[in-house]
Order: C-alpha cells, then sequence, then structure tokens
C-alpha cells in the first residue's frame, strides 16, 4: 500500500481528517498544502493517469459479445485448408493451349526446328504468361509420359524428373478445351 512521505505531506489528525488548517512553508518550497502535489505521480503524469491505470487494470478489456456458438478453429486446418484451391483459368489461356495441341498435331519433323515448333514455343511463352506463373515454374505445360529429353549417359539424364505440376497443369487445361 501507499504510503505518503512524511515531510511536507498532510499530517492526518485524530478526527481522521487531513490537516490542512497550518501549512508547512518550509517543507513545501513556499507553497500551501493545498497547491503542492498529493501523490509522486502528480509531478509527471498526474493524478488522472494514476487512476486511469488503475481503472484499466480492473476492467475487462474485451467489449465483444459472445456468440451462439462455439469458438472459431484459428489453427486454418479446417476442411477449407485441406481441399486444393481449384482455380479456374482464363478463357484466353484454354485458347492459348488450343493453339498449342493444333501446332503440335501440325509437327512434321524430329528435332523440333519447324515453324510448327516455334510457333508452339511462342504460345507456350503466351501461356506461361497468361497463366501468371513465376519463372521458376518452367515449362507450365508438360505432356504426362513424357520422355527424358537428354541422352541417357549424360548426367542431366540422371537427375531428370518429370514435372508433376505441369503435367497436372496438361491435364486440367485438356480437359478445359473439351
Amino acid at each position: 500500500m501507499w504510503r505518503p512521505m512524511t515531510a511536507g505531506w498532510p499530517v492526518t489528525s485524530a478526527s481522521g481528517r487531513n490537516d490542512i488548517s497550518s501549512p508547512d512553508k518550509s517543507a513545501s518550497g513556499g507553497r500551501s498544502e493545498k497547491s503542492k502535489a498529493r501523490h509522486p505521480s502528480d509531478r509527471g503524469g498526474g493524478w488522472a493517469l494514476l487512476k486511469l491505470m488503475q481503472i484499466v487494470e480492473n476492467i475487462n478489456v474485451s467489449k465483444k459479445r459472445p456468440v451462439g456458438r462455439p469458438p472459431l478453429n484459428r489453427n486454418w486446418d479446417g476442411p477449407q485448408a485441406q481441399r486444393a484451391e481449384r482455380r479456374r483459368f482464363p478463357r484466353s489461356a484454354v485458347l492459348i493451349f488450343r493453339r498449342m495441341l493444333r501446332l503440335a498435331a501440325d509437327c512434321t519433323c524430329q528435332d523440333h526446328s519447324c515453324t510448327a515448333c516455334r510457333q508452339w514455343w511462342v504460345e507456350h511463352r503466351n501461356l506461361h504468361r497468361e497463366l501468371e506463373l513465376p519463372p521458376w515454374c518452367y515449362p507450365a505445360v508438360e505432356r504426362p509420359g513424357t520422355p527424358c529429353p537428354f541422352p541417357p549417359s549424360s548426367s542431366m539424364a540422371k537427375t531428370w524428373e518429370p514435372d508433376v505440376e505441369a503435367q497436372a497443369r496438361w491435364g486440367r487445361l485438356f480437359q478445359a478445351t473439351r
């Protein structure tokens, strides 16, 4: 409990009231008892700040009204988080993919140097941009069952793996073209 300092502070009389009838001018620096600070916090933040701090400690800060349901699960592991987001492709992306399928059917070469192959890669770049994929998601689509493009004896052939995401994107775009 807080107790006032004895020098310069009102002295409690036998009746329980503060005796401020005779000011102690020597301890208060020439001021009367009424005009000097009554609490050490009055010198800095003031009496109102002290009262406010006491009130805040005793009052529940939350003013939210209760609702008639159990609280929400904030761990975000509900059915929405477990269900994969099925984003629809833009119509322009489906049209680009349709052109890519036609160009792949028009290809007549083995080494991918014909005009249809060059145009296929232009359309692939357009599809990548249309799907707003980051640069590390390359290629944008890959036909399922694509063999390794590297010679079997090379070190790249040993570490090459099919791009599962690009193959899944191919399948979803192929379904969207129907």
